[in-house]
């Protein structure tokens, strides 16, 4: 597994939409086995799982995050980013 976005330690910016609502920024993880199930969890909280497209819409607040993820094998993968 490899995280293709965020890259590690990244700053990242979530913008507001036309209609005022926070936006949402897209996690993307590429994996040996794209049909592998892989269960997300941003700061210890699970948030879900995907398989074939591994790809998670988000929207964290501002500062240092953690996001972890972990798919059947029970193999994870870590990353730290921070949100402006």
């Amino acid at each position: 597994m490899q995280f293709i976005y965020p890259y590690p330690n990244s700053v990242i910016k979530i913008t507001r939409q036309l209609d005022g609502m926070r936006g949402k920024a897209v996690f993307e993880l590429a994996h040996r086995n794209p049909s592998a199930r892989v269960f997300w969890h941003l700061d210890n909280e699970y948030l879900g799982e995907t398989a074939d497209v591994h790809q998670m819409k988000l929207s964290p607040n501002a500062g240092e995050h953690v996001l972890t993820v972990v798919n059947e094998m029970e193999n994870s993968l870590t990353i730290r980013f921070k949100v402006e």
